[in-house]
């Protein structure tokens, strides 16, 4: 197994089972909260963690709420976020002065390389953040740095890379009993790597917490609502390593630990996003250009086996992450304009109804 798709086993396993965790409970124990109702509590701390199931719409919405609830009691408040990393923090800052459209930071993040989860899901938050001139602040680890600890652990990172993680990183029994559990469940018992399992979570609790502490220390912000995967936010992930006063919520059904959150908010569970405008065709990555290798729909459109595609609506398409940025936000029976090279020499323009 190549030291990338290696790397891509730990990310999945972590990503399945840590982002949306059901091992978590509350102070409710019979029923869930109302945000107007736990508020008064959540306004004299500094941090408030809303976990995520990455792909749960109605978690992306709570985690708004709790956004704009706290915003008018926070006016020098910062929003952490788990789905950008650190070197990119530039980036953001630029977002949110309006420097950058979506498409832009969306670009230059290397969102759908780096995060791959639907932007769709998570652009209320940025676009409130935008408007209210609120910091966004990207809190991850760099996926550079991730690669290395899954391949050699943390004790194998050369001394440049180990700065980059904060000096003091351990974890406890039960952090890393807990994690084990997860492993063998997604590894079929097999306890091998474990080591390096634990130690890029490790390396994601910490940079994650350590970002969120330097942000209030260094006045970036005074108060953070951090945003995370529901395993990231539960009590011996980030909150235990952080500096200030802090609460979590998260939205599942809560189930044994019950020391682990605070809060479980009620939420709109009927809250989707609606389906997605496609071309109709699959692509593949061919000596840096972009071509169609099968069409499902849009022969009706007159696109070909083979053709490249140049462009889509004016912007230049280099990498399978382009098209998704171009299309983040089309719906279903959205026209698009594609532009394709057919042979050696021929464009065309071709418009596209999204499927």
């Amino acid at each position: 197994m190549t030291i990338i798709s290696r790397y891509f086993v730990i990310v999945l396993l972590l990503a399945t089972a840590l982002s949306g965790c059901s091992s978590l409970s509350k102070v409710f124990p019979t029923q869930k909260a109302r945000l107007p109702t736990i508020l008064p509590e959540l306004i004299p701390l500094q941090i408030v963690l809303v976990g995520e199931s990455h792909t749960s719409y109605a978690d992306h919405q709570t985690q708004l709420a709790v956004i704009k609830a706290l915003h008018p009691h926070w006016p020098n408040m910062g929003i952490g976020v788990e789905f950008v990393q650190s070197p990119f923090q530039g980036i953001l800052d630029k977002y949110v002065a309006g420097k950058l459209t979506d498409e832009q930071m969306l670009k230059q993040t290397h969102w759908y390389k780096r995060w791959r989860y639907d932007f769709r899901l998570y652009h209320d938050i940025f676009h409130y953040a935008k408007a209210h001139h609120i910091p966004l602040l990207a809190l991850n680890a760099p996926i550079e740095l991730t690669r290395k600890i899954s391949k050699n652990g943390i004790k194998g990172l050369n001394a440049n890379d180990r700065k980059q993680l904060p000096k003091k990183i351990t974890a406890t029994k039960a952090y890393r009993e807990r994690l084990l559990k997860i492993f063998q469940q997604h590894a079929h018992g097999n306890s091998k790597g474990i080591d390096n399992f634990v130690d890029v979570q490790l390396a994601w609790d910490a940079s994650m917490a350590e970002n969120a502490n330097k942000a209030i220390h260094v006045g970036k912000v005074k108060n953070i609502v951090l945003l995370a995967g529901s395993g990231h936010v539960i009590r011996q992930a980030i909150p235990a390593r952080l500096n200030y006063s802090s609460s979590i919520i998260v939205n599942q059904k809560p189930e044994g630990h019950k020391t682990q959150v605070d809060y479980v908010l009620q939420q709109n569970k009927h809250a989707k996003l609606p389906a997605s405008g496609k071309i109709g065709v699959q692509m593949v990555m061919q000596h840096n250009t972009i071509k169609i290798s099968k069409v499902l729909e849009s022969h009706k459109a007159g696109l070909k086996k083979d053709d490249q595609i140049v462009a889509i609506n004016g912007a230049r398409i280099q990498a399978l992450e382009d098209i998704k940025i171009a299309l983040w936000d089309k719906k279903v029976g959205d026209i698009i304009d594609v532009k394709i090279k057919r042979g050696k020499r021929t464009l065309l323009e071709k418009k596209i109804k999204l499927l």
